[in-house]
C-alpha cells in the first residue's frame, strides 16, 4: 500500500503539473478531497488549482525532492521554478522568475485514490520579493545615494553621482496605487518639499536592478533612473 501511494504522488504532480492533464484528477482524487482554505471539494478543485497555475506560470517546471510514507499517509516536499506571466492568488504578474516550496501531507482512501490533504508553502514570500518594493537600494547612474522603503514609509539619500550637487535627505509616507508608488515628503533638508508628493513606476526589473521613471504630481515625466536592491 505504501509503495502504491507513493507512486500515485508521483504521479499526480507528473501528470497534472508536468502535462497539465486535468482530467487525470477524476482518476487520482476522491469526489470528496478537501483541502484547508477551499470551499470546492473533489476534482474540480485540483483541476481549478492546475489551470490556475498553468495559467499564471506557464513555463513551470518543478521537482519532487521528498516523499515519504507511512501507512495510508504520505509526506512530500516539492520545488518549483517557473516565470510569474499572468495574475495569480491576487498578485500582479510580475514577469519575473520565482522559486519556491510546497510541503504536503496527502491521506489515501482505501481504494488508493487521495481524499485529504494539508499543506504550506513559501510562494508567499518569495512572490512579495518579486512584485513587492520594500528593500534597501542604493542608485548607479546618474544619481548616487540610497533608498529604504519600509512598511509604507521611506528615506532618500540621494544627489548628482558628478558631485555637482549635495546629497539631501528626504522622508515620509508612500502608498501603491496601481502602478504607481505615491511618495509624500515629510521631512527634508530642503524645507520647500516637506507637503508635496511625487510618484514614479517600474519600468523593467533584471533581477534586484529595478529601472524607473519619475512624475510629478499632474503626470508629467520629470526623470529616470536604476538602483539595486541590496537587501529586502
Amino acid at each position: 500500500m505504501e509503495e502504491r501511494n507513493k507512486a500515485m504522488i508521483l504521479k499526480a504532480n507528473e501528470e497534472l503539473l508536468n502535462k497539465g492533464n486535468t482530467a487525470f484528477a477524476d482518476e487520482a482524487f476522491e469526489a470528496d478531497y478537501t483541502f484547508p482554505g477551499y470551499q470546492e471539494k473533489g476534482p474540480a478543485l485540483i483541476k481549478a488549482f492546475v489551470n490556475d497555475l498553468k495559467k499564471a506560470f506557464p513555463d513551470l517546471q518543478y521537482k519532487v525532492d521528498l516523499v515519504t510514507t507511512e501507512g495510508n499517509m504520505v509526506a512530500w516536499r516539492r520545488t518549483h521554478t517557473a516565470t510569474h506571466k499572468a495574475d495569480y492568488l491576487g498578485y500582479k504578474a510580475t514577469g519575473k522568475s520565482l522559486t519556491w516550496q510546497e510541503y504536503g501531507i496527502t491521506r489515501f482512501s482505501d481504494n488508493g485514490k487521495i481524499s485529504e490533504e494539508w499543506g504550506a508553502s513559501d510562494f508567499d514570500i518569495n512572490i512579495q520579493r518579486a512584485s513587492g518594493v520594500e528593500g534597501v537600494y542604493e542608485y548607479f547612474g546618474e544619481t548616487k545615494g540610497m533608498t529604504i522603503l519600509r512598511n509604507g514609509q521611506f528615506i532618500f539619500l540621494n544627489g548628482p553621482s558628478n558631485g555637482s550637487q549635495p546629497i539631501i535627505g528626504q522622508g515620509g509616507t508612500y502608498t501603491i496605487e496601481g502602478d504607481k508608488i505615491v511618495h509624500t515628503f515629510r521631512f527634508s533638508t530642503n524645507p520647500k518639499l516637506v507637503g508635496t508628493s511625487f510618484y514614479w513606476k517600474v519600468k523593467s526589473w533584471s533581477g534586484d536592478t529595478v529601472s524607473f521613471a519619475t512624475y510629478d504630481t499632474k503626470g508629467s515625466p520629470t526623470g529616470e533612473g536604476r538602483a539595486l536592491r541590496v537587501s529586502y
